[in-house]
């Protein structure tokens, strides 16, 4: 945290941060909000789902408080539920917009894109993961694990025993990196 002070005490444009570590920021009188003019949510319904929105709620008070000019708030997400409609009204102007890049939903996936979800014990995914992909995926398919944090990812693309034939992909990996992985992909 000590390299994060100094880092934003030399000047920032933009900081991208966690409701819970911006909070001790603002509360440690680390960040001015004078000069404050964008706020953006990223990925909103997950971190209102998974119980952040307490500290959210914090974070734009202590924006309203500290900050002269009104902000431009902004809230991103996959998937907009009617709930996450509904706590938009708390942060966002009156004359809000909405955009859905997606529109209407014969265009949400493609056809040709397959989405399975299979039930099996946690301690057997490894083991399981190479056999779907070998079923449903083919000898010359593509296919994508999504897990819920790096560290499983890490876990999966070591122990699931498939060799050179995956790669691992998350924020921790280094940018040339993710680009050769994406670019084998293709």
């Amino acid at each position: 945290m000590g390299d994060q002070i100094s880092e934003i005490k030399r000047g920032a444009d933009i900081i991208v941060s966690t409701p819970g570590r911006l909070l001790d920021l603002l509360e440690r009188g680390v960040i001015r909000l004078d000069n404050l003019r964008v706020v953006c949510l990223d990925e909103a319904d997950e971190m209102l789902r998974q119980g952040f929105q307490e500290d959210i709620e914090k974070i734009f008070k202590y924006i309203r408080k500290h900050t002269d000019r009104e902000t431009q708030n902004l809230l991103f997400s996959a998937t907009i539920p009617t709930w996450v409609h509904d706590l938009s009204k708390k942060y966002l102007a009156d004359d809000r917009k909405f955009i859905d890049l997606v529109k209407n939903s014969e265009f949400k996936t493609p056809k040709s894109i397959q989405h399975l979800a299979l039930r099996c014990p946690y301690r057997n995914r490894e083991a399981i993961i190479p056999d779907v992909i070998d079923y449903y995926g083919g000898k010359d398919g593509r296919t994508i694990v999504f897990t819920e944090t790096k560290r499983e990812a890490n876990d999966i693309g070591a122990r699931a025993s498939l060799g050179q034939r995956a790669e691992i992909l998350h924020g921790d990996i280094p940018q040339r990196r993710r680009e050769y992985v994406f670019k084998n992909f293709k």
